[in-house]
């Protein structure tokens, strides 16, 4: 059950590559930074309690930061099947965007192109970065990655210690891979605020087609969704490494980080899935250093089911799950 009037928090987030840091106060800014923060833009920071941003005003907040910030740029990766465009923010050193369209072609060839010599391979990756990418609120019910997502983007385009991070990684950001149901849940609760019915779950399916099974359709991709998702990771940009963010239910572990659990399917690269270890372990550690209790891993989830988002023969992919009740969307971005 969805319960906004529970989200608590005061949102802090974070971006991981390898490893998954902790949390640190909202003080260490850019100076002379001209980004406006989601607070002025919302009138309420993203994560307070009982309230929510639709999905016109969470991509009217992007575009501003991509009229205002040279670290973030903008594009649109199809529609969805109500027909609302869907987009896909790439946040980087300034430089890095200027390139995006050259790092695309390195990508593209590391990814595909298996007789490159090792001297020219070498050149290759030195001149390329890692992209990792980042799709949020799959299943609308979950409301905390979307929700997350203007505090992702404006971390990490105005705190300074993330500069280091972002000269040798692109972030790559779909803040809603269902605008479709996140309009729905917010009408849902919206309309029910402050009454008997306040936080019940919407008595409908969040998606026009398939409800909630939208995470099934990475084989037959018969959404249109579900084909702008995997064309950025099989046609377009080729991510060393995808995070799918879900949110837990309220009755199990608060949190699940990988590995998932056996079985494991046969086409999984071993390399692959040794290195979702390291990447679960790092965020593991990191979460129960800031205090977050409840973590569980090998749970829940196997890896075998072929339907699903992490079948990529290119891609380290994994999910994570925060918690559902009081959660403190800082969690959203381990």
């Amino acid at each position: 059950m969805f319960h906004a009037s529970k989200i608590s928090v005061r949102v802090r987030m974070e971006v991981a590559i390898l490893c998954f840091l902790c949390v640190t106060p909202l003080s260490h800014l850019w100076s002379g930074t001209t980004v406006p923060t989601p607070e002025t833009h919302f009138g309420f920071i993203p994560g307070s309690d009982r309230m929510l941003f639709d999905y016109q005003e969470l991509i009217a907040y992007l575009k501003t930061l991509d009229e205002t910030s040279p670290m973030l740029k903008l594009q649109t990766i199809g529609t969805s099947p109500e027909g609302r465009p869907m987009y896909i923010a790439f946040i980087s050193a300034a430089e890095n965007i200027a390139a995006l369209e050259d790092l695309r072609a390195i990508n593209r060839r590391l990814a595909l192109d298996p007789a490159i010599p090792e001297a020219k391979r070498t050149e290759l990756i030195t001149r390329g970065r890692v992209f990792v990418l980042a799709t949020l609120s799959m299943h609308s019910g979950e409301v905390g990655p979307s929700q997350a997502a203007p505090t992702i983007a404006y971390r990490l385009i105005s705190e300074k210690r993330f500069a280091p991070w972002l000269e040798r990684v692109v972030y790559m950001m779909v803040p809603c891979h269902n605008p479709d149901g996140m309009d729905m849940v917010v009408a849902h609760y919206r309309k029910y605020k402050g009454g008997k019915w306040e936080g019940s779950s919407m008595p409908g399916v969040y998606h026009k087609y398939v409800g909630h099974d939208n995470n099934r359709d990475f084989v037959a991709l018969t959404q249109a969704d579900t084909r702008a998702i995997a064309r950025i990771y099989n046609l377009e940009w080729f991510p060393q490494v995808m995070v799918e963010k879900h949110q837990m239910g309220s009755l199990t572990a608060r949190y699940f980080v990988p590995p998932n659990h056996d079985p494991i399917a046969e086409n999984i690269d071993a390399r692959l899935w040794n290195w979702s270890g390291i990447f679960g372990s790092n965020m593991m550690k990191d979460m129960t250093e800031a205090g977050l209790a409840g973590i569980s891993q090998h749970y829940l989830f196997d890896d075998y089911w072929p339907g699903s988002f992490f079948y990529h023969h290119f891609t380290l992919a994994t999910a994570s799950d925060p918690p559902t009740g009081s959660i403190d969307i800082n969690s959203c971005f381990f």
